[in-house]
This record gives C-alpha cells, sequence and structure tokens, in this order.
C-alpha cells in the first residue's frame, strides 16, 4: 500500500500544475483584454485631440485605469526618460501614470506643434503596451504547450506548493499583487521547486524500492 503513496502524491502534484497552468492561462487572456482596451482608448483619445477636442470622460477612464496597467507591465512600463520642453530627465519615469496626464497638460498648454509632441508622447505610451501584448502572446503559447506535458504538470504542481505562502500573504492584502508576482517568477522560487523536486524523487524511489536497494 505504501508504493501508491507516491504515485497518489504524483498525480495530485499533476493535477494541481494543470489547474495552475489553466488559470495562468485565463488570468494572461483577461490581462490582455485589458490591455488592448487600454490601448484602443488611448488611440481613441489621442485622435479627437488631435481633432481639437479633449473627451474628458476617456480622459477620466485611462487616469483611473492608469495605475493598474503600470503595475501589469512592471519593468516594461519604466524608462530613462527626458519629457519634450523640459530639461529634466527621469531615471525611473512611469510611462502609463505619467504619460496620460501629460498628453492632456501638452493639449492645453500648447498652440503650435501639439501634433509632433502629441505623436511623440503617443508613441511611448503605445511601446510598452504593444510589447507586454506580445510578451503575453509568447506566454500563452508555451502554457498551451505545457498542457501537453505531464512532467511540466508535475514541475507546476511543486511550484504551486512553494508560491501558497506568497499567495496566501498577498491574498490577505499584506503585499501588492506586483510584489506577488515578482516572487512568483523569480530565480529564488524557480530554485527552491527545483530542489524539492529532486527531494520527492528521490524519497518516491526508497519508498517503492526500499532504503538498502536504492544505496545499491
Amino acid at each position: 500500500m505504501n508504493y501508491w503513496i507516491p504515485i497518489i502524491i504524483l498525480l495530485m502534484l499533476c493535477l494541481v500544475g494543470y489547474i495552475r497552468l489553466s488559470y495562468l492561462k485565463k488570468d494572461n487572456d483577461k490581462n490582455k483584454t485589458f490591455i488592448s482596451l487600454f490601448l484602443s482608448n488611448l488611440r481613441e483619445f489621442c485622435n479627437e485631440l488631435i481633432e481639437g477636442k479633449c473627451n474628458e470622460e476617456k480622459f477620466e477612464w485611462l487616469q483611473l485605469n492608469s495605475e493598474k496597467v503600470q503595475i501589469q507591465l512592471g519593468d516594461y512600463g519604466r524608462i530613462k526618460y527626458k519629457p519634450s520642453y523640459s530639461n529634466i530627465e527621469y531615471d525611473n519615469y512611469l510611462i502609463i501614470i505619467n504619460g496620460i496626464y501629460n498628453i492632456r497638460e501638452w493639449f492645453y498648454k500648447l498652440k503650435y506643434d501639439f501634433d509632433g509632441i502629441l505623436k511623440a508622447e503617443k508613441r511611448i505610451i503605445e511601446n510598452p503596451l504593444l510589447i507586454y501584448i506580445g510578451v503575453i502572446n509568447n506566454y500563452n503559447e508555451e502554457i498551451i504547450k505545457s498542457l501537453k506535458n505531464p512532467v511540466i504538470w508535475f514541475r507546476e504542481g511543486i511550484r504551486a506548493i512553494v508560491i501558497l505562502p506568497i499567495y496566501l500573504v498577498f491574498w490577505f492584502g499584506i503585499i501588492r499583487y506586483s510584489t506577488y508576482k515578482n516572487a512568483n517568477n523569480n530565480n529564488i522560487t524557480r530554485f527552491i521547486s527545483f530542489i524539492l523536486t529532486i527531494i520527492y524523487l528521490i524519497s518516491s524511489v526508497i519508498t517503492i524500492t526500499g532504503y538498502n536497494p536504492f544505496i545499491k
């Protein structure tokens, strides 16, 4: 009967890993839909500015959601940047949060050459959004392949166990989503998952074969 315990645990870990991958795919699709919506609204807002109209309702929506997008982009949403008509250079410029605000400010302040500034600012905001959508697409392609591989189910099952305490801390609101996201994907988490996988495999073989035959 003891021989079945490692097999049952293995199957449970594979199931947990499969569910985790499916959840990640669903979460990625949700994020991609939201980022695409934000990008679409940004373009519509900028097009109306070029026509001389500032849609305050659309601007309010963009600003209300700018922090959420900024957090999702992470490092993709930060650059070293010197704004137009400014002598100040920022080492860690928050592209989305600052960019949305700056576009409207330029619209009201400048009477000349606004189109040129708008296009420049718009490109700066669009670039990380498009890159991030591409990252999600590539990640989803990997997940789709992983959903067909039971070995990866097992690996993700182990990783789900490792990050469970971090998820609980995030769920209780002690840490931010960005901190949880970084901890979920960093090298330390991968290393711990790898070590636990090796330990589990060795202990399973010992359980099935016995200690002495394993040593021999």
